[in-house]
């Protein structure tokens, strides 16, 4: 870097009162009136001077200009550096908000966001049981109807004979078997047999006037019993139809029935049945 002669121009500055005393004036009686005042202001201005050099040749060095041999210029690089920005002053913190708790599945979701955790290998799936085979029912036994007892026909009471008609008996020719079978069976005092069906043709029954009159229908249930040579023994209602008219019509209807002997073994008996009678008007 070259040396350069500095030169320092000092402005002194001197107060208003005392600035026609720096100019010169033309006379001496001017010069010796103010010497005094001058010689100090000049005192100061000197030191001051004295003061101004000394600094500066104190911190400059004068170095002859080499024209010859110039010296290197030596180039200096200066880096800018930015200032840092003044940090934000920190902003007020909102209101603490209450932590909230640790769970087991918050905990297990921040581990596996934080660091996945290796695939765990796929539970094997049970073994498929085979469903039990329903046990059959048990089938239910079917117990056989007790077929109806017969009832053994009654013994005809036979009424004490004095001495003399049991010598008459004795002589006559005994009685066949079959004969008295059939003598026991056709006896007012036996049972009949209940029968289902009975060979029996029933005349039509004369519908009341008044049933008809009231619209009255029904059907009425007579128990007959038929003796053993077909003719009918006896009568009665077994079950009502709800109206008079019509059991006393169904009554007089098998007054008047006839029916075929009932076989059984292929001899005839009596036998008890169940004959309906319906009366029903037309629409």
């Amino acid at each position: 870097m070259k040396a350069q002669h500095l030169i320092l121009k000092e402005r002194i500055e001197v107060p208003e009162s005392a600035a026609p005393a720096m100019l010169l004036p033309t006379g001496l009686a001017a010069v010796k009136k103010d010497r005094l005042p001058r010689l100090a202001i000049t005192a100061v201005a000197l030191a001051h001077l004295a003061l101004i050099g000394a600094a500066i040749t104190h911190t400059t060095q004068y170095r002859p200009l080499d024209i010859i041999n110039p010296a290197e210029q030596t180039s200096v690089q200066v880096t800018m550096v930015e200032m840092p920005q003044p940090e934000p002053p920190p902003q007020p913190q909102a209101a603490t908000e209450t932590p909230a708790l640790l769970t087991a599945e918050n905990s297990e979701r921040e581990v596996a966001q934080s660091e996945p955790a290796p695939p765990m290998p796929a539970p094997a799936a049970p073994p498929i049981q085979p469903k039990p085979k329903p046990k059959p029912k048990p089938t239910p036994k079917i117990e056989p109807k007790p077929k109806p007892v017969r009832e053994a026909p009654r013994p005809v009471s036979e009424e004490k004979s004095s001495p003399v008609q049991n010598a008459r008996v004795a002589d006559k020719t005994a009685i066949p078997a079959t004969a008295k079978g059939e003598m026991l069976k056709s006896a007012p005092n036996a049972t009949p047999k209940m029968v289902s069906t009975v060979g029996c043709m029933v005349p039509a029954p004369d519908y009341p006037r008044k049933a008809k009159r009231l619209r009255e229908e029904g059907e009425v249930l007579i128990r007959l019993t038929i003796n053993a040579n077909g003719t009918l023994g006896r009568s009665e209602v077994a079950r009502s139809s709800g109206h008079e008219d019509l059991d006393q019509a169904a009554m007089a209807a098998v007054s008047g029935i006839r029916c075929n002997p009932y076989l059984e073994n292929g001899q005839p008996i009596s036998v008890m049945t169940v004959q309906p009678v319906t009366f029903k008007l037309s629409r």
